[in-house]
């Protein structure tokens, strides 16, 4: 049977959709600047700057105040007292971390715990720096489906090791933490694990210097698969956090003096 001709009548089946440009122009995204080059999480407001040195190796601090409703699950000194037992010779370079707040977009769009940023701006000389984001001061509750992909399973399970608890409904499982539970993630794996992020980069990277182009050792690490860096960091935050443990080093205590807090130029009430 001959097909028919074409008809310039017939509605055609991409129209009102996104393969024609369908909502493109009202798309929910995180918003940019033409004014400033950084990436949003380095866009702090008012942070304050907080230094110490571990060690003769120097370590800043950034402390962006949370929005209303929000907390810092972690002080500073938590965060030193975490960042001394890292071994020196695997956080050299690295030197700066950033207690930040999320905004609204970036929790629906690019929610996470925390981030490495290997090129920051806010670091002296464009360097390498951690952010790690506030959560809401009664806590949190993550949702996730009841049918997961082995990389969503690893990780509900990961999270039900920090102390996270489960509750089950026909569709969901929710995961429930107070920002005690979230502290202890954020220490002891989060941070770890974006530390394991960067020890990669500097092996894959930084070990090459001299020896090829710079955007050839960059093309070198940004051509690993992503699921590779991930089991990377994770095998890394794993592994020094069970040593660790059974060290007796973790879990370190909560270290939450006001009078410091205020002397670094700090509101108490920013932190659990």
């Amino acid at each position: 049977m001959a097909r028919p001709g074409w008809n310039p009548t017939r509605r055609n089946r991409h129209q009102g959709t996104a393969a024609r440009g369908h909502g493109q122009d009202n798309r929910l995204t995180i918003p940019d600047s033409w004014l400033d080059t950084r990436m949003y999480w380095e866009r702090l407001r008012l942070a304050v700057v907080v230094r110490r040195d571990l060690d003769g190796q120097p370590l800043t601090v950034l402390v962006e105040p949370p929005a209303p409703g929000f907390v810092h699950a972690c002080t500073v000194d938590d965060v030193v007292a975490v960042w001394a037992l890292i071994p020196a010779d695997e956080r050299r370079g690295l030197e700066l971390v950033a207690l930040r707040q999320p905004t609204r977009k970036e929790r629906t769009l690019a929610a996470s715990w925390g981030r490495l940023g290997y090129a920051s701006e806010l670091a002296p000389g464009g360097g390498p720096a951690i952010f790690l984001h506030a959560v809401r001061a009664r806590g949190v509750v993550l949702r996730w489906p009841r049918s997961m992909t082995p990389a969503d399973t690893q990780e509900f399970e990961r999270l039900r090791s920090d102390g996270f608890a489960a509750t089950e409904s026909r569709r969901w499982i929710e995961l429930v933490g107070g920002v005690d539970v979230v502290r202890a993630t954020l220490l002891y794996r989060t941070l770890l694990h974006e530390v394991g992020h960067y020890v990669d980069w500097c092996t894959s990277v930084l070990a090459h210097v001299g020896t090829a182009e710079e955007d050839e050792r960059w093309r070198a690490y940004d051509g690993k698969p992503g699921h590779d860096k991930e089991a990377f960091a994770h095998a890394y935050a794993t592994r020094l956090a069970a040593a660790l443990r059974a060290g007796g080093h973790l879990p370190v205590p909560r270290r939450r003096d006001e009078p410091g807090l205020i002397a670094d130029g700090l509101d108490p009430a920013w932190f659990a």
